[in-house]
């Protein structure tokens, strides 16, 4: 698989829903989530190769 970096932008959440860290045992941080999108990029996907 091959591709250029993602292009990413800042962004923000407007609604979360989320019950991993709880299930974990983590406890969540006080401060507002990193988020960072993306419009995307082509990628090349090869087939897999015996070595």
């Amino acid at each position: 698989m091959h591709h250029v970096p993602y292009p990413v932008r800042s962004a923000r959440v407007e609604g979360l829903e989320e019950s991993l860290l709880e299930a974990v045992g983590l406890r969540r941080p006080d401060s507002a989530p990193l988020v960072h999108a993306s419009e995307g990029v082509d990628v090349e996907v090869f087939a897999l190769k015996r070595v």
